[in-house]
């Protein structure tokens, strides 16, 4: 597939039609960018600059990340709604 589209964009030049690709692709590539640099953003914010509040931040983060996926992916009740 890979060889596919190596030939038609570059090869044959047909560029025109691969806009939508090439904005998917950015987009995906500044959020997993942008994700890395809010959270240290949100650390100097909330927990400061010292080593020991860096230890503390870096124990409580997964711990809420992974009940905040809980309460989303998790059916309440049995049902099939949010559990939020």
């Amino acid at each position: 597939m890979f060889l596919m589209f190596y030939w038609i964009i570059d090869v044959r030049g047909l560029q025109r039609w691969t806009l939508p690709f090439v904005v998917i692709g950015l987009n995906a590539v500044a959020i997993y960018m942008s994700e890395n640099h809010s959270m240290e953003q949100n650390r100097r914010h909330l927990y400061g600059t010292s080593e020991r509040n860096t230890r503390l931040f870096r124990a409580t983060v997964p711990r809420v990340r992974r009940s905040g996926s809980r309460l989303v992916l998790y059916p309440k009740n049995g049902g099939y709604e949010p559990a939020i």
